[in-house]
């Protein structure tokens, strides 16, 4: 949806769009829109000070080179270890201060940066809508009830294998792969929905 929208709006800078939509989607509406807000809020602070810095510093890029090395250790540096809304705004900071050095003293890297969050977010926080209304509960219990039907199966066939021994290899093994990748499948999704952090 993002690189579509991209295309169609003639986005300048189109690969924010599609990473700010990556960053606020969680698997339920109410976890992409709270990631969203964090998303957008460390996307204006970034940009308040950005702009504060493009206006203070002027034309001159040497303050800029001199900012450089600071700016990406906190882009780097902050997202996993202090909050995703500093990390935002470390980011944001970064991209203005990087393009403000071949471009000095305007505000247009700013304005995109926003922009394209902004239009990021947007789509993250429709897909979340149309795919996970109910969020990742409903996802957890559907894998984790195909896992077990699956492993019983195989429970029960390779008990029927081993006392009537009727039941041809294969028709164990097939259920073996299955079992096995609905397992997997239900670990996933566990996994996914325990990253998530939700509150």
């Amino acid at each position: 949806i993002t690189v579509y929208l991209v295309t169609l709006l003639g986005v300048e800078h189109g690969f924010w769009v599609s990473l700010g939509a990556l960053v606020a989607l969680k698997f339920d509406a109410s976890g992409t829109r709270r990631t969203a807000w964090q998303v957008l809020l460390g996307t204006v602070l970034g940009f308040a000070i950005g702009c504060g810095l493009v206006l203070l510093i002027g034309t001159n890029s040497l303050p800029l080179w001199l900012l450089l090395p600071f700016v990406v250790f906190l882009a780097v540096y902050t997202p996993g270890v202090i909050s995703l809304v500093v990390g935002q705004a470390s980011f944001t900071l970064f991209v203005i201060v990087l393009l403000g050095i071949t471009d000095p003293g305007r505000l247009n890297t700013a304005e995109w940066r926003l922009l394209d969050v902004v239009l990021g977010i947007s789509v993250s926080l429709l897909v979340s809508l149309l795919m996970w209304p109910h969020g990742v509960a409903p996802m957890v219990a559907r894998t984790t009830r195909n896992a077990i039907y699956s492993s019983t199966n195989f429970l029960m066939s390779g008990f029927e294998r081993i006392v009537d021994g009727p039941i041809t290899k294969r028709s164990v093994d097939t259920l073996s792969r299955q079992s096995a990748n609905g397992v997997q499948r239900a670990n996933e999704a566990f996994d996914l929905a325990l990253r998530q952090g939700r509150p």
